[in-house]
């Protein structure tokens, strides 16, 4: 089996992102609705090219990140049971299972 190289631009741009994100987090105060979507924002891409290099598979790195965005909208709205982590998983799964046969 063949592995494909792993592309170094992802890590940078991960931790760019990353950089930016610490950075936006501890400087900026939250209070205004355009903070909270950059903070999204940040936590995507940060999580995405993270992931795109880690894992060596753009629709996985792409499911990943919007998993993590998904779950922290869901904390951020109050909803914490734990059925809601377990119906996240499983559909990410699922959505993992329908690209990956198509």
């Amino acid at each position: 089996m063949r592995h494909k190289k792993r592309d170094f631009w992802w890590l940078m741009l991960g931790i760019i992102n990353l950089t930016g994100f610490v950075s936006f987090v501890n400087f900026i105060a939250p209070g205004k609705t355009i903070y909270l979507v950059i903070f999204f924002v940040l936590i995507f891409l940060s999580t995405v090219f993270l992931s795109f290099y880690v894992l060596n598979n753009v629709r996985r790195g792409l499911l990943i990140a919007c998993g993590v965005v998904v779950f922290l909208f869901l904390r951020l709205w109050g909803l914490y049971e734990p059925m809601y982590l377990g119906l996240l998983i499983a559909s990410l799964l699922s959505l993992e299972l329908v690209f990956r046969n198509s």
